[in-house]
């Protein structure tokens, strides 16, 4: 529906996200414009990514619970009850809605809900994926991987439909990709250059 979704990544020692508005909360609620409300008995751990997809709100991070239901770091909230998503992914460092599909950043790799299971896109990058973005019609990922196959693929790769190709070059780990006013916006471990006066982020 139309509203704001809150998901907690902290490593604080008071722990996770339990209240908001005075309403019990547990790592994640949802915001309508006045208040706030629970999603069921929520999570029992960190929220690192969610996107909506269809009418479910899908989110993912390091919980092994959603609503007391044991799932695998991944979850569907359908606005009354939680439900797991089968297969080999788990605890997704990047969701994104592409093309229709559910597409997911686990592990070393990037994956595609099929609504029965997840199947891998193209082959292993060989080191994590921490993000994902729609660029101009392109699936684009960034990690701290650098090369696919025997090919330099230095960070930051675009999906060409049947495998994973170079999209410019970046010195190290891409942590974040984002879009603004047309252009790619990445932020991660770099600088550009020796006395760079852009720092983190290009």
């Amino acid at each position: 529906g139309e509203a704001l979704y809150a998901g907690a990544n902290n490593n604080s020692s008071t722990g996770g996200f339990t209240t908001a508005g005075g309403i019990a909360t547990q790592w994640i609620g949802r915001w309508n414009g006045v208040s706030w409300s629970a999603l069921g008995s929520g999570l029992n751990g960190p929220v690192t990514s969610m996107v909506a997809f269809g009418d479910e709100l899908v989110v993912s991070g390091l919980f092994t619970e959603a609503g007391g239901i044991p799932v695998n770091g991944i979850a569907r909230w359908n606005g009354h009850r939680w439900a797991g998503l089968e297969g080999n992914v788990s605890s997704a460092s990047a969701l994104i809605v592409f093309g229709g599909e559910l597409i997911a950043a686990a592990g070393f790799g990037v994956a595609r809900w099929t609504g029965s299971g997840w199947i891998e896109m193209g082959s292993s990058l060989g080191q994590p994926v921490s993000a994902l973005v729609d660029y101009n019609g392109v699936l684009v990922a960034g990690g701290n991987f650098r090369t696919f196959g025997a090919n330099p693929i230095n960070y930051v790769a675009q999906w060409t439909g049947t495998q994973w190709a170079p999209i410019g070059t970046l010195p190290n780990w891409v942590m974040e990709l984002t879009v603004h006013q047309g252009d790619l916006i990445a932020a991660g471990l770099f600088n550009l250059g020796s006395g760079a006066t852009i720092s983190r982020v290009a």
